[in-house]
């Protein structure tokens, strides 16, 4: 069991754990020479379908917290001018 997990609960631990790993593939995948492809595959052969759904929807969230940061940033840089 990773020590990272063990405060977390079962569906708590599967659902971050999972994340991570496509996290991981993702970022080997582009920072390591010969590795392109990986993340992709990975996301065929390897990960579950509740991982898939988890990075679909972690992907997806992240794009609507990124816009919803810069909005914010953008009112407050505006206000301070």
């Amino acid at each position: 069991m990773s020590q990272a997990l063990r405060h977390l609960k079962g569906r708590e631990r599967t659902t971050i754990d999972n994340l991570v790993h496509c996290l991981v593939m993702a970022d080997l995948s582009t920072q390591v020479d010969g590795m392109r492809g990986l993340f992709d595959h990975y996301m065929r052969k390897t990960a579950t379908a509740d991982a898939r759904r988890q990075w679909a929807a972690f992907q997806a969230r992240v794009h609507e917290v990124r816009r919803e940061m810069l909005r914010l940033a953008e009112i407050e840089w505006k206000e301070d001018l």
